[in-house]
């Protein structure tokens, strides 16, 4: 998912922002299998995106009350000019899995972005790709 508004501006105080959660471990009784390769991912989005100028903050395996908090967080935080998140876990149509295995509805993260931080702010959120379970 990201929110972006082109041209950057040049001020450098500011810095842009993402948010990456990426769940590899999940907890026993989920019924999920590990994801291999995450940190290796996780690792590469973080130097992209920090090259790109932009503040990065990493989640790794959280459950999805946190991760759903993670993103209302940042929704109500002022935004220079472009706001990336991404979640790398297990998922199928409409939702991915925190670390607890229980649904993330993407459309309800989706919904918080739409609020007066976002509101001059040009949306595009790519379709995700993940692993299907």
């Amino acid at each position: 998912m990201s929110f972006c508004n082109f041209p950057f501006t040049a001020d450098k105080t500011v810095k842009n922002r993402a948010l990456i959660v990426s769940v590899e471990n999940f907890y026993e009784d989920a019924g999920l299998r590990k994801r291999n390769g995450v940190k290796r991912d996780t690792r590469r989005l973080h130097k992209i995106l920090s090259k790109l100028g932009f503040s990065v903050d990493i989640r790794i395996d959280i459950d999805a009350d946190e991760i759903y908090k993670a993103f209302k967080t940042e929704s109500k935080k002022t935004v220079k000019d472009c706001f990336v998140g991404v979640i790398s876990s297990h998922g199928e149509e409409g939702v991915v899995f925190g670390a607890d295995g229980c649904a993330v509805k993407l459309a309800e993260i989706y919904s918080y972005f739409g609020g007066p931080s976002m509101a001059d702010k040009s949306n595009t959120i790519p379709d995700p790709g993940l692993s299907r379970t």
